[in-house]
């Protein structure tokens, strides 16, 4: 399994834990190795539950000596194995064997690759590229991939072979779908899904009193933040019976800190706390976040609330929470008042349909690798 976690984000090691708890449920986690930004970060997080999978930083390693440009970095990725592998890198020789003999790659879903981090194309490429060199199955799931210019010309077939090598790519927004079905020549495998969270239901602790606030800011969006403050009155949190601030990643930790200043009764849920136990949230709360998947989470729950647009990346992560029936609305158009819960909200209604679909495909992930040679 390869992806963007490992950096102790959230969202990304939250993906991972899913499929862990799939692939498990399965009977197949001492086949698992797991290949993401920081081996110790995924061990130290996962490893004295999941005792039998590996964690290693092998393709997220090597992605950071190449070129600091998506396309060729892609290029990269794909012509790995002829410009000689993992010879060239003494300190990963040692992982030839395993790569050699696996038998299905998958990458797992975020929205780690596109021009923001340019250096990622590299594991899309190298996918591929194993795939074609040892006839292993390959499969994304949940895959987010923009912010992302045209295609080049220069690249276009190159792109082409990377995605058409793919036994099938899931994209978990309508807008990077749409970007691969434009791009790419008989893009039968692409079809647009869910985020890899939907693998199970979202587990929350049900015994939370009255009604609850939830925050969930990063570092960037700090100014946005103290405009927020600046504009709700005491009234507003005083309100609520609690109030959390999600620290998906430790660099929002200022965030927290800009919060707890104003008021000091908030809570601090840290990442650990997030992705290992069950989330406070039930239907009632409220929730204002610029993060994606403390919406996606909380909206699954019934939670209702504000969330911020920058006008770039986020504001798809956000819209395709919105596409998926979240009462959510724009920061801009926060009050006071207690948000009213809707009669019919879109995206509870539909939880137990989109979990039972995410779990077929995850069974046909199964199926894949058992059929295997």
């Amino acid at each position: 399994m390869l992806g963007g976690a490992g950096v102790s984000n959230f969202g990304d090691e939250f993906m991972v834990r899913r499929w862990l708890e799939f692939y498990k449920e399965h009977g197949l986690e001492g086949e698992l190795t797991i290949d993401g930004a920081s081996a110790e970060n995924l061990s130290g997080l996962f490893g004295g539950i999941y005792r039998k999978a590996s964690f290693v930083s092998v393709f997220n390693a090597l992605k950071y000596s190449g070129p600091d440009n998506f396309w060729e970095s892609l290029r990269r990725g794909l012509n790995f194995y002829d410009n000689g592998g993992l010879n060239n890198y003494r300190e990963f020789k040692k992982w030839s064997e395993k790569i050699i003999s696996t038998k299905l790659m998958h990458l797992h879903g975020g929205g780690y690759i596109n021009e923001i981090w340019p250096q990622s194309a590299f594991l899309l490429g190298v996918a591929a590229a194993t795939k074609l060199k040892y006839n292993c199955k390959l499969v994304g799931t949940g895959i987010g991939l923009l912010p992302l210019s045209k295609v080049p010309d220069l690249y276009r077939d190159e792109f082409n072979k990377i995605i058409n090598t793919f036994d099938f790519i899931e994209c978990r927004d309508y807008d990077s779908y749409l970007f691969l079905k434009n791009s790419v020549d008989n893009a039968d495998n692409i079809f647009y899904g869910l985020d890899d969270t939907y693998l199970a239901h979202v587990d929350n602790v049900s015994n939370v009193d009255g009604c609850n606030l939830h925050i969930s800011y990063f570092s960037k969006a700090k100014e946005s933040l103290h405009r927020l403050l600046n504009k709700l009155p005491d009234e507003y949190f005083n309100k609520f019976s609690n109030v959390y601030f999600w620290e998906c990643t430790m660099q929002d930790r200022e965030c927290f800190d800009i919060v707890k200043a104003k008021h000091p009764k908030v809570k601090l849920l840290d990442y650990r706390d997030l992705v290992l136990n069950p989330l406070p949230v039930n239907a009632g709360d409220e929730m204002i976040t610029a993060r994606f998947h403390p919406h996606l989470l909380a909206a699954r729950k019934g939670v209702a609330g504000y969330y911020r647009e920058d006008g770039s990346y986020y504001d798809v992560k956000q819209g395709s929470v919105v596409d998926l029936g979240s009462p959510f609305k724009s920061i801009e158009k926060i009050t006071a008042s207690h948000i009213s819960q809707q009669a019919f909200n879109r995206i509870v209604s539909f939880e137990d349909a989109r979990v039972a679909m995410k779990r077929i495909l995850g069974a046909r992930i199964v199926e894949y690798y058992k059929n295997s040679n």
